[in-house]
């Protein structure tokens, strides 16, 4: 997933369409640290929308309706959507020991 090496706008083009593959679940990382490797701009809100997961939806409106700084209003969903995608899992699977894999540590099979 690295390999986006190329001119800005170029990045730009293959990034976004790397993320909606990703998003889609046509492919997934072979990491956690492939994925993060990777600068995929609104990658929660894109994923929110490609999953039509009532639970995943739920999450999201209650993060946006809690009483924090912003930008946790973006990083709890892309923290989620980055954990679902590298597992391969849907948001009714994350068990705790899985959602603290997100942050930097290979995945975790329960």
């Amino acid at each position: 997933m690295s390999v986006l090496r190329s001119a800005p706008r170029d990045r730009s083009r293959i990034g976004t369409g790397v993320a909606c593959l990703l998003c889609l679940r046509i492919a997934q990382p072979p990491s956690l640290e492939a994925f993060r490797s990777n600068t995929f701009l609104y990658y929660g809100q894109r994923f929110l929308a490609a999953q039509n997961d009532p639970l995943l939806e739920k999450f999201w409106a209650e993060v946006q309706a809690t009483p924090v700084n912003p930008i946790h209003h973006g990083t709890a969903p892309f923290d989620i959507a980055a954990a679902l995608t590298t597992q391969g899992i849907g948001l009714a699977d994350l068990t705790p020991r899985r959602s603290c894999t997100t942050r930097g540590s290979a995945a975790v099979k329960d």
